[in-house]
């Protein structure tokens, strides 16, 4: 859509109006003004007729005593003069002794005055003096001086509205048509800079507009940053989701053997360190995984009721190993903190980040300090925090004193993959996991830094008011696992070999099912009494959720545990094994999947 600016269509809009409303009053005005001309002048006809009375009667009566024909002559062209006279005669007994002028038959106003002389004491008469007045003069006179001041007031209004048309172009037009190229041709790169128009600044209704726009401007740059975060997102939360469940089912077989060997002795202690290695990059693979997955909302979680204070100084001791010696790491928590609802693996995965994210800013000692409070944001602090609305939050604080980021620094460093590390020091993930998480949980993130002034991240989570829910799970030990028969049920050979394995390791009895068909073959034997059915919950030939009705129906005592690779949104899709139904995630490992197992099996007695 272009502009141009020299079409000025409002002004020419509001001209065309303003010059025909003024020639309509124009016009009334003239109207008005013919009738009172009219009135003045047919006034003016009946002064005539006096002055005539009182100048000329005596005259002519004189002339017509005398029959003094030059003298009646003089005085008939006399009153031909006078101002709508168009016809004079002077009549003896109807006879015409003298007239001038042309008799009309039409608008005309005859008078007939009688002349008459005093005689022996009585009066004569003369005879009569006839004029006839001109009407149609009159209404003529009348129309003429309303044209006249009609082209005087049509000629000023015409000036005045061209110096009002040009007056608004250059106060008001051009200006519209400033915003409106500059509207219609925003981006995404353009929003940053704000609208300035070429005028003094006067606090009228275009300057209001301007400073309305230009906050607008700053709420939809951060829209768009949103935007083009939660596309980054989508993108990299499709890519997890499509090989997570390949990736994850591998990384388990890889951590089930390597915890095996671990726990069963390789012999040196050189190959001891070695399996010690595989299992950190098999779980620091896993932990990449599953931040791809939180942030991109694709991993499942488990809301509950906790108390940031309480996860926080559980952590302590986890984050001051994590920073190393010469960083001093303050806790700094608020009183009667209000509980919130979120995954408590989520608040450690948030605190481990941005803890991380502190210590790599921090070049030689320095400090991080952690603090949580209550706070109340109202209409105006939600401005300053994108994201957030109105009403009741729980603040996470973690500031520090390294070195800072500048203001481009800062727009991206929520973004997958955007690192300021060197090649091969850091994914660029966990900020963008810390966004993902706070998304996910209804809050809103603040990030204040400068160069050289270190960093503070602030996390709103949105206070619980819900009713009273269960709080954290306490973990259940390995040892608490009874034995009995578990049926396994995967379709992946290498999953249904490692599970086997450690089952079998810690005591079960175990059965195999290579898909639905061979597990419900296995619970229809007679005498076969199954305590567990531990199953894969997308298989090819039958989802987990089809298949369980089935199998409990020939084993009413059996428990269940599902497990899967694939990601939460692909699981409730396609699973379809419900909320209630008891799940572990891949990869697992041993101890994960036996604590598991042993939660299951603990709540069904």
């Amino acid at each position: 859509m272009s502009i141009n600016p020299s079409r000025n269509r409002i002004g020419k809009r509001l001209f065309r109006q303003a010059v025909l409303l003024a020639l309509a009053l124009s016009v009334v005005f003239s109207a008005l003004l013919t009738v009172i001309e009219y009135r003045r002048a047919a006034n003016s006809l009946n002064n005539t007729v006096e002055l005539l009375q009182k100048s000329q009667l005596a005259g002519i009566t004189a002339a017509l005593w005398s029959y003094d024909r030059q003298q009646i002559t003089a005085q008939i062209e006399g009153i031909r003069h006078y101002p709508y006279i168009g016809y004079v005669a002077i009549l003896n007994q109807d006879k015409v002794i003298g007239e001038s002028g042309t008799r009309r038959e039409r608008y005309v106003d005859a008078r007939t005055m009688p002349l008459s002389v005093e005689y022996n004491g009585r009066q004569v008469s003369v005879g009569s003096l006839y004029i006839e007045m001109d009407r149609l003069s009159v209404v003529r006179q009348a129309l003429a001086t309303a044209a006249v001041t009609l082209a005087g007031q049509t000629a000023i209004i015409m000036l005045v509205m061209i110096f009002a048309f040009m007056l608004f172009e250059r106060q008001v037009t051009r200006h519209l048509v400033a915003a409106s190229s500059y509207f219609t041709s925003l981006d995404i790169a353009r929003v940053k800079h704000p609208l300035s128009l070429d005028k003094p600044h006067n606090g009228d209704e275009i300057d209001e507009l301007v400073d309305a726009f230009n906050q607008m401007r700053e709420y939809l740059s951060v829209a768009y940053q949103q935007l083009n975060q939660a596309q980054k997102l989508e993108a990299v939360g499709r890519l997890a989701g499509g090989v997570a469940h390949d990736y994850n089912n591998k990384l388990t077989v890889i951590l089930g053997y390597a915890q095996l060997l671990r726990h069963s002795g390789v012999g040196s202690e050189e190959n001891a360190e070695q399996i010690e290695e595989i299992i950190r990059a098999a779980e620091h693979s896993r932990d990449i995984t599953s931040q791809l997955l939180a942030f991109a909302r694709n991993q499942k979680v488990e809301p509950v009721l906790v108390d940031l204070n309480r996860l926080i100084s559980r952590a302590q001791k986890s984050l001051v190993r994590l920073i190393g010696e010469d960083i001093n790491l303050t806790l700094k928590p608020g009183d009667d903190l209000w509980p919130v609802r979120m995954d408590p693996t989520q608040v450690d995965q948030l605190l481990m980040n941005l803890v991380l994210n502190a210590r790599d800013a921090i070049v030689g000692n320095g400090s991080v300090t952690v603090g949580t409070e209550n706070v109340v944001l109202d209409g105006a602090a939600c401005g300053k925090i994108p994201g957030a609305v109105a009403g009741e939050y729980v603040r996470l604080t973690v500031s520090d004193t390294g070195s800072g980021m500048d203001r481009e620094t800062m727009e991206h460093i929520f973004e997958p993959f955007f690192s300021t590390k060197e090649l091969g020091k850091g994914t660029g993930l966990g900020l963008a996991m810390v966004y993902g998480i706070v998304q996910q949980n209804g809050g809103a993130l603040a990030v204040e830094s400068e160069l050289g002034k270190g960093a503070v991240f602030s996390i709103y989570l949105p206070r619980f008011r819900g009713e009273e829910m269960a709080g954290e799970p306490s973990p259940v030990s390995r040892s608490v696992a009874p034995c009995g028969t578990v049926l396994l049920v995967d379709d992946d050979e290498a999953i249904r070999q490692i599970t086997a394995h450690i089952l079998r390791q810690s005591g079960f009895t175990v059965l195999v099912a290579q898909g639905p068909e061979e597990a419900i073959g296995i619970c229809r034997r007679p005498g076969t009494a199954i305590d567990l059915i531990l199953t894969d919950v997308i298989m090819p030939t039958m989802n987990a959720g089809e298949m369980i009705p089935i199998l409990m129906g020939h084993q009413p005592e059996a428990k269940v545990l599902c497990m899967s690779g694939y990601t939460a949104d692909i699981i409730e899709r396609r699973g379809k094994i419900g909320d209630d139904v008891p799940f572990v995630q891949k990869p697992f490992s041993p101890d994960k999947l036996l604590q598991e197992i042993g939660r299951v099996m603990v709540a069904g007695n």
